[in-house]
């Protein structure tokens, strides 16, 4: 089965190349604050991405960089009075935490440093002044855009209504053309001990030549695919896409994915409305890391805005405990039978339609409590579904709360003494917490109400 995925630099939905291995390049974090919930969006579909490719049996590298230079992180070390690096060794360490509270599978991820490949950045900005595509000015070297015909062929990219310029920013001027945007940043007083020598003086790399830098050096024959969200396609993809392709005989990436936007309550977020949200601002509201998850990842389709709200995210848990119930009853009915797992497959990989994949899941779980039918499809395939959501749970202890498995024990073992009074208060205590508790000559389950 080969994916179909929407491609930005054709605006076409396109089959994947007909490989075994898939190289993939992702756009990572900027470790000066902890990632927000539209980070996370684009970081778990990428998740999905890779799970799926894996599922169906392709072998895949991942980069993500990890952007631990850039004029944010100096800002927020002057705010702080701190050192830059103490900053980014704390928001990667947060960052990392995240990713293995929401179940990211990293088992096909290299994470690198922009730090570590400052050799690198500066050889490939000598080789584009060599290029004539590049020049040195009073505060920085610029890539000339108009030099490299090619540039902005993003379809749809309309560079004429573009007033910030390529740099996204008008903070260094000494440019010949407002598109120019800029590869080496020559230090300034503010910029403190943050710098390295180069042979246009101190200085450090500009942030799309960090990543241009990075894929250029992993993936020298190109990439098959390049991700990231949509808000990066101008000017952070296209000024990469740019380097890349003027040293290059090779596109930079036969096939670009774009997330698109995450709103909160219809709004872009912002901190100063209390709209603005971290994974761990929602643990500390009470929402588990699989709601999360889940939610993220279903709420709506990568190509469309995702309007985040916190009544949303508690239907997410309601959904998902719905499912935990469906697993333990059903546990017991297993029959082998693909067919579930044909259906999600075949509608998550018409353009990661994950909407229409969980209606397959979620038919099955209607009929089974709506009928108490057992239908043929098995835990086993679900089991295998959920190497691409990971948010499923079949270890009915960890569906309890540790106070719900705490009284549970308990109960079993008042039960096994014959201490009746013991067990029958036990038992309506976790009914309270809304646990049914059943008896059978098999032993003691539970499920959730």
């Amino acid at each position: 089965m080969i994916p179909e995925l929407y491609n930005s630099a054709t605006r076409k939905i396109e089959p994947l190349p007909q490989k075994q291995t898939f190289n993939i390049y992702s756009c990572g974090p900027t470790v000066y604050d902890f990632a927000h919930i539209g980070n996370l969006r684009t970081f778990l579909f990428e998740d999905l991405l890779i799970r799926s490719l894996k599922f169906l049996g392709y072998s895949v590298n991942h980069v993500r960089n990890i952007t631990d230079v850039d004029d944010k992180i100096i800002e927020r070390g002057y705010q702080k009075k701190l050192e830059c690096q103490k900053i980014t060794d704390l928001f990667s360490k947060h960052f990392f935490e995240d990713l293995e509270t929401l179940n990211f599978d990293q088992s096909s991820t290299t994470y690198l440093k922009a730090t570590n490949y400052i050799p690198q950045t500066i050889v490939l900005i000598q080789q584009l002044i060599n290029r004539g595509v590049a020049y040195d000015s009073e505060d920085g070297v610029y890539f000339q855009t108009k030099a490299f015909p090619k540039y902005g062929d993003f379809p749809g990219l309309d560079l004429k209504h573009i007033k910030t310029g390529a740099s996204g920013s008008e903070e260094f001027l000494d440019k010949q053309n407002l598109d120019d945007f800029v590869l080496w940043k020559k230090h300034k007083p503010e910029d403190g001990e943050i710098f390295w020598e180069s042979p246009w003086g101190k200085g450090r790399p500009g942030w799309h030549t960090e990543c241009a830098a990075i894929a250029t050096n992993t993936f020298p024959e190109g990439l098959d695919i390049h991700t990231g969200g949509i808000d990066l396609l101008f000017p952070h993809h296209t000024n990469e896409k740019a380097q890349y392709e003027c040293l290059s005989n090779n596109t930079m990436a036969k096939i670009w994915l774009h997330t698109t936007h995450l709103l909160v309550d219809n709004k872009k977020m912002s901190k100063s409305s209390g709209t603005f949200y971290t994974l761990k601002d929602l643990l500390s509201k009470g929402f588990s890391a699989r709601a999360v998850r889940f939610y993220l990842l279903t709420g709506a389709h990568y190509r469309t805005p995702l309007n985040f709200t916190l009544e949303g995210l508690a239907a997410a848990e309601q959904s998902l405990k719905r499912l935990d119930n469906f697993i333990h009853e059903f546990s017991a009915k297993d029959a082998p039978d693909p067919q579930l797992k044909i259906r999600f497959t075949t509608a998550l990989m018409k353009d990661f339609n994950i909407s229409a994949a969980m209606s397959e899941i979620f038919e099955l779980v209607n009929d089974f409590f709506q009928r108490k039918n057992f239908p043929v499809q098995t835990i086993s395939d679900l089991k295998e579904i959920n190497n691409i959501l990971g948010f499923l749970r079949f270890d009915n202890s960890e569906t309890l709360t540790p106070e719900e498995k705490l009284l549970f024990d308990m109960r079993i073992e008042a039960r096994d003494t014959k201490n009746w009074i013991e067990s029958d208060r036990l038992r309506d205590e976790l009914l309270n917490l809304g646990i049914e508790v059943r008896d059978s000559k098999e032993g003691t389950s539970w499920r959730r109400l």
